[in-house]
């Protein structure tokens, strides 16, 4: 059974493109679980979801717990490019999937060698000037961009894969 969608997102639209086969999942922007339990769904191996919000996180411990998924759920604001480097060194995910409303603009500041560690993301951006900067950082640590989706003006969503 699957975790009921915190909102009216259309999952396999946004994320069903990406393959999570036996892959640990960062989940960054992880709400109440919903995207974890669609990776899962979807063949990932376990889902490390990651949200700023105290009751989400809540709700993704109790989603996790009810339907017997392998979550890990964590509340955390990812506010700098060190946090950025922390999570993807302690957790070292093979997919990270980042829908943070902003946090994304912070990785433009780690390290080339951190961001090498992870063969998969997908991001959303918020605005042109984090599209351009995100597209111009991946491109340099040799990802090629998978696929490139607007969802609304100035919002658009990146499947970035190592090469």
């Amino acid at each position: 059974m699957r975790i009921p969608p915190s909102t009216g997102e259309d999952f396999n639209k946004h994320w069903g493109f990406a393959d999570y086969k036996n892959k640990l999942v960062l989940d960054i922007g992880g709400a109440n679980g919903d995207t974890a339990g669609y990776f899962l769904e979807k063949g990932a191996r376990i889902v490390i979801a990651i949200d700023c919000n105290p009751e989400l996180i809540q709700q993704c411990k109790g989603n996790s717990k009810e339907f017997n998924l392998p979550i890990v759920c964590i509340c955390m604001r990812i506010d700098s490019s060190e946090k950025w480097v922390q999570i993807l060194q302690m957790f070292q995910p093979e997919l990270v999937k980042v829908d943070c409303e902003g946090c994304e603009i912070y990785l433009k500041d780690v390290p080339s060698e951190i961001i090498s560690l992870v063969p998969e993301f997908l991001i959303e951006t918020h605005s042109d000037e984090i599209q351009n900067i995100l597209t111009s950082k991946f491109r340099e640590n040799g990802y090629e961009i998978l696929r490139l989706f607007e969802l609304a003006p100035h919002i658009r969503i990146n499947y970035f894969r190592k090469r």
